[in-house]
């Protein structure tokens, strides 16, 4: 009866643990499909920005957990506009235009000064601060405008001067926050120029 009992374990051991293997391999070709379609979104996106169109792909996890999820982060990144599968269409993006003269930026189409964005995304980040570059796709994700890619460190290094943002490493704070001075686009732990 013992010997019985401890096949019936053994038996079934190898029924689950193939059963496992079966699902990890699943696990694994469902990942890799995932990782292949953020990919591929991505490129959509930068293929919207040859053409200067924002197309909105919600970056964070949890606007996939639910179909009313989706819905509402892609209203979120499109001002508000419900999102209906497609229906989509073309619209005139924002753009930052630079005066060639002092690569200042001017203000969007809508009237929106990109240091005013900044200052507002540093206030949400509070003490934990934030890198230009996620301020420039928190710029296009948010408020659907596109800027030059340097735009955000000039904006952050002149508003640095005014004394309005400071820095510490690659993270950017309101002037409240901890600051180091220097180039913001040197290396840590480089000398600074």
């Amino acid at each position: 009866m013992r010997l019985q009992v401890l096949q019936k374990i053994l038996d079934e051991r190898d029924q689950l643990l193939l059963a496992r293997l079966k699902v990890r391999l699943m696990l694994a070709e469902i990942e890799a499909r995932d990782r292949q379609l953020t990919r591929e979104l991505l490129d959509r996106k930068a293929a919207g920005r040859v053409f200067q169109q924002n197309v909105a792909v919600p970056m964070n996890d949890d606007a996939y957990e639910s179909r009313d999820a989706l819905d509402a982060a892609m209203a979120e990144l499109r001002g508000g506009l419900p999102w209906v599968p497609g229906e989509s269409t073309p619209t005139q993006p924002e753009q930052i235009d630079f005066d060639e003269s002092d690569d200042t930026p001017r203000q969007s189409e809508a009237g929106v000064r990109i240091s005013d964005l900044i200052l507002e995304h540093l206030r949400q980040a509070g003490d934990k601060g934030t890198p230009a570059n996620e301020i420039r796709s928190w710029v296009l994700n948010v408020h659907g405008i596109s800027t030059h890619e340097k735009t955000p460190g000039m904006t952050l290094y002149r508003l640095s001067k005014q004394g309005s943002v400071t820095r510490n490493g690659r993270t950017w704070f309101l002037s409240s926050a901890p600051a180091e001075k220097g180039n913001p686009g040197s290396e840590p732990g480089l000398p600074k120029t």
